[in-house]
């Protein structure tokens, strides 16, 4: 399974593919191994949102805000 996500990664590299191509074909298979490798439901979970930022109470104050692409959170219904 690691074998997959590395050979997609070496892909994306190789041929110089946008953050967003990394994200679908790399960052999101990743994080269904890790916190999906069983069958749900599942405590922890992720979800993408390519639109959100981060809130001013969570940055630093040397930190500019960004876009997140994904979030990890606690499912409180398991």
């Amino acid at each position: 399974m690691a074998e997959e996500v590395l050979r997609y990664s070496r892909d994306c590299r190789e041929r110089h593919h946008s953050e967003m191509v990394w994200n679908i074909e790399v960052h999101q298979r990743l994080l269904e191994k890790i916190f999906r490798a069983r069958h749900p439901p599942h405590l922890v979970d992720f979800l993408s949102c390519h639109a959100a930022t981060i809130t001013k109470e969570h940055l630093s104050i040397t930190t500019r805000p960004k876009l997140v692409d994904f979030y990890i959170h606690v499912n409180p219904r398991v």
